[in-house]
């Protein structure tokens, strides 16, 4: 089983996903990088974090180590789709601030996640970013609220708590957080 891997210096990018309409007309997409390593632990590059738990490449987090807790270092200012199907371990997710958008999918297929974190950057959220995520929290630091793209919070259980600043909560509400 393998618990590290070592990117060699000079790695430009990882597994950047791909999406297409298959013969039925239906979409289709690659998942991120070492999705589904469950026992990767650490990935060991100059673009690693200093926990060696993410790797960032121009601001761009792409690829992910699997633990309990994920804290975006502050160098995280795009995200891609490397926390989709994650099914391991991972129970908690801090976003770092400066991120502006979560993606389409972005934490689909997160089971035992308990608490995901957004910047007060956030200002959208991508179609089902947490379809099939059994999320028990969500923090959203945004006072403004996030524009949601179609079903952005879709497949997100009833007993799902989603916090937004109390300043804020009309405005939430009024555009269509619940």
């Amino acid at each position: 089983t393998m618990t590290t891997i070592y990117l060699p210096d000079g790695v430009k990018d990882i597994a950047a996903p791909k999406v297409w309409r298959d013969n039925r007309n239906m979409w289709q997409r690659e998942y991120g990088a070492f999705s589904g390593c469950t026992a990767l632990e650490y990935i060991v590059s100059n673009k690693s974090d200093s926990n060696n738990k993410c790797v960032v490449i121009n601001g761009r987090l792409v690829a992910v180590a699997y633990d309990k807790k994920i804290v975006l270092p502050d160098t995280v200012k795009e995200l891609s789709y490397c926390f989709n199907d994650h099914r391991g371990i991972l129970e908690e997710i801090v976003v770092s601030e400066g991120v502006k958008t979560i993606p389409e999918y972005t934490f689909r297929n997160c089971y035992h996640i308990i608490s995901i974190t957004l910047p007060s950057t956030v200002s959208k959220i991508g179609g089902y970013a947490f379809e099939y995520t059994d999320v028990t929290n969500i923090y959203v630091k945004a006072e403004t609220p996030p524009v949601l793209e179609q079903s952005a919070l879709s497949g997100l259980y009833s007993s799902t708590t989603i916090y937004v600043p109390t300043v804020s909560l009309q405005a939430y509400k009024a555009a269509g957080w619940g």
